[in-house]
């Protein structure tokens, strides 16, 4: 795939979790992922660590006039503030984030989501029986189905990107061990594949297929 006017593109303000730097992390659609130090020609990248180059994501991306008219593209698709988006072509400041609103998410059985955003909270060993009110016997385990297998955490998260009006909440479970794994800590900026799971009447709930951290 390449870079092109239709690609999706999203930036978060995020920090670098080697040095600990203010960032910019870049994503697209057509599979473009790079962190920026400021926004703006010329685009610096941040060095740092294992992080994909600069020079990578120019040469896939068609150069970087391509990549500057996709971040302007996106600010017209995200709806950002018009000063805020003279600001950013300019690069000449670094604006005060809008107060976005929180727009819980609630999934239904079997819907997939693939979404990145920030860790706002993190409850390790949730106790699903007592949760959903079922008792904690073989027949209890039965009826949580998958979740009734290994022990779970929960996570929330937000997805809203940079420039975004609205928030987007994900509450979900994840295996404690997958969570441990990746070293998930309230703050990360993570990317995770999501699933809608039925629970006895119960609201259907999200579980947790893979997760990575970003930053």
């Amino acid at each position: 795939m390449y870079h092109g006017d239709g690609c999706r593109t999203r930036t978060y303000p995020t920090t670098c979790r080697i040095c600990h730097a203010d960032v910019f992390y870049f994503s697209c659609d057509c599979g473009s992922k790079v962190f920026f130090e400021a926004l703006g020609d010329p685009w610096p990248q941040h060095r740092c660590g294992d992080h994909i180059t600069y020079e990578r994501v120019i040469e896939f991306v068609g150069g970087k006039e391509a990549l500057a008219r996709g971040l302007e593209a996106s600010m017209t698709t995200l709806r950002l503030d018009p000063a805020y988006a003279r600001s950013i072509r300019q690069a000449a400041r670094r604006p005060k984030p809008l107060q976005p609103r929180i727009n819980r998410q609630i999934p239904y059985e079997g819907l997939e989501a693939d979404e990145t955003g920030v860790v706002r909270e993190f409850i390790p060993a949730v106790d699903l029986y007592r949760r959903f009110d079922i008792p904690a016997t073989a027949m209890g385990a039965a009826l949580l189905g998958e979740l009734g297998k290994g022990q779970f955490d929960q996570l929330t998260i937000h997805a809203g990107a940079l420039g975004d009006v609205d928030d987007f909440s994900f509450t979900f479970f994840v295996e404690t061990s997958m969570r441990a794994s990746a070293g998930i800590e309230k703050g990360n900026l993570v990317r995770c594949f999501l699933r809608g799971v039925a629970v006895p009447d119960q609201e259907p709930v999200w579980r947790c297929d893979d997760i990575e951290v970003i930053s």
